[in-house]
């Protein structure tokens, strides 16, 4: 359980909405808490250097793939385009 102390201000705009939306002051409350940690989670997720890392090694390996690729493309057309 959390006991929080807020703005005046702030307090009366969590009652104005919580009162339009017919829903607990409380239930307001930790909808925006939930809201924000799970904003800051994928924040944190989208600079974990171990994803990083792995993107990286993902997108050299997709490059790597690519370059195959078109090699092997080019000597088809290569091939292809030989009189016979």
């Amino acid at each position: 359980m959390v006991t929080l102390a807020i703005e005046d201000a702030l307090n009366a705009e969590l009652e104005r909405v919580a009162a339009q939306k017919g829903r607990a002051n409380s239930d307001v409350a930790a909808e925006a808490l939930r809201q924000y940690v799970q904003t800051e989670r994928r924040k944190e997720q989208a600079v974990n250097p171990a994803l990083i890392a792995l993107y990286s090694q993902l997108a050299d390996e997709d490059v790597a793939l690519a370059e195959a690729g078109m090699e092997d493309y080019h000597w088809r057309l290569i091939a292809d385009s030989a009189p016979f």
